[in-house]
């Protein structure tokens, strides 16, 4: 396994034990413009994970950011926006 998916693999750990955290209480929850709801847990791990990340230079497409096309210039543009729809 190659040490940026080692470091990877931490920072999802990392976001996960921060999001357990947070519902150890009550989180607080947002809504979105599209009336869709967000928690702090939401906000917490991606912050975790796209920070942590910042150093490979990715292009990230998020579901709780705004959608920015530079993305699309990276070497490595990631998309972890989803639909279920």
């Amino acid at each position: 396994m190659s040490l940026e998916l080692k470091e990877i693999i931490n920072l999802v750990r990392k976001a996960g034990e921060k999001v357990l955290e947070i519902y150890q209480k009550a989180p607080k929850v947002y809504e979105k413009e599209d009336k869709s709801l967000v928690t702090e847990a939401d906000f917490a791990s991606e912050k975790i994970i796209l920070s942590g990340l910042k150093k490979y230079n990715f292009g990230f497409l998020s579901e709780e950011r705004e959608n920015d096309s530079s993305r699309l210039d990276s070497k490595t543009p990631w998309d972890n926006k989803y639909s279920t729809g």
